[in-house]
């Protein structure tokens, strides 16, 4: 606890941040990125839906769970090819997977989630 009350003391100080444009509502509005939010969003939250079918109301090889989970995969996939190749303000900035410190932050996130999950599973399986 008190490491997390230095980093929020520290942080002001320490974190340099560059000025972003200031923009009107109507400008945000305008020039935010729909068509990438909403393929990435709907992509995760199908594939996210066909891993809670897998295994609880369906069988993993059950059409009802195969298909959202391909079909998100495919979303996903589509959002982030938008995202780098297309999009004038992407909502998913793929630059910070050049930063080799971003990247194994991000991937330590992702295994965190997997062990966080993985250890549920296990818990309620017990009870």
């Amino acid at each position: 606890m008190p490491f997390c009350g230095l980093g929020l003391v520290a942080a002001p100080f320490v974190v340099k941040l560059q000025r972003v444009q200031k923009l009107t509502f109507v400008q945000a509005i305008t020039t935010f990125d729909w068509i990438g939010a909403v393929l990435f969003t709907g992509g995760v939250t199908v594939f996210l839906i066909g891993l809670s079918f897998g295994g609880q109301l369906f069988s993993w090889y059950a059409y009802q769970t195969l298909l959202p989970l391909v079909l998100g995969a495919v979303a996903t996939v589509v959002a982030l090819v938008y995202e780098a190749r297309y999009a004038q303000r992407p909502v998913l900035r793929l630059s910070i997977f050049h930063n080799y410190s971003c990247a194994c932050l991000l991937i330590a996130q992702l295994l965190q989630g997997f062990m966080v999950s993985f250890s549920f599973e296990i818990t309620i399986a017990r009870v």
